[in-house]
């Protein structure tokens, strides 16, 4: 059952393949064939599941954002470091540690120094500086962020304090804006702490 319903989602893609494996696997009725099959239907949705993959697609993409941004060879391993307060790690961290080449992956109850770092649903992950590491270059790239946040904060805040905005706004549309003030507040403080620790 689980099989037939892979065929039927890659159907579209390799139909041909798809429907050869289909049609051998189980007897068939005259006319029957995968291509006027009905569509899988999901009966619940594991939200927690969903969740999950979410923060682990952000998190391969923040690690590979970092080796690109500072020309880390994809081929060079490194070292993760989790600012974990629970000392746990997600049931697909084996998958980032696979994907991003990571050799170890470390759990600490402080921030470390001398790190490059990314933010995935409220935790912190650090990378530690390479011999290659510019700490001028650093600061200057920070800085930039940095006014590109404040800038967008600006923006989002200029919205949130027109009374027309707020009072003809959807309910959802209010949501995203204060959503975007939160993360945009957030990622403001932890850009200062990081540009901090490098100027010490």
């Amino acid at each position: 059952d689980i099989f037939e319903k892979i065929l039927s989602l890659l159907h579209p893609f390799m139909p041909f393949l798809s429907e050869e494996i289909w049609q051998t696997i189980r007897v068939r009725q005259e006319g029957e064939s995968l291509c006027i099959g009905q569509w899988p239907q999901s009966s619940t949705d594991n939200q927690e599941c969903l969740n999950g993959f979410e923060a682990f697609t952000e998190t391969v993409i923040g690690i590979r954002n970092i080796r690109k941004e500072n020309a880390i060879a994809n081929k060079e391993k490194l070292v993760l470091k989790v600012l974990s307060a629970d000392g746990e790690l997600s049931s697909y961290h084996p998958s980032v540690e696979h994907l991003g080449n990571i050799e170890r992956t470390e759990l600490c109850n402080e921030k470390p120094t001398g790190c490059y770092s990314f933010i995935v649903q409220g935790r912190e992950f650090f990378i530690p500086f390479t011999e290659k590491f510019d700490v001028q270059a650093e600061l200057k790239k920070l800085g930039d962020e940095l006014k590109y946040t404040e800038d967008f904060l600006s923006k989002v805040l200029v919205k949130l304090q027109n009374e027309r905005f707020v009072s003809n706004a959807p309910q959802q549309v209010l949501d995203l804006e204060r959503k975007k003030e939160e993360d945009a507040r957030h990622k403001i403080a932890l850009l200062k702490t990081q540009m901090e620790a490098l100027a010490k």
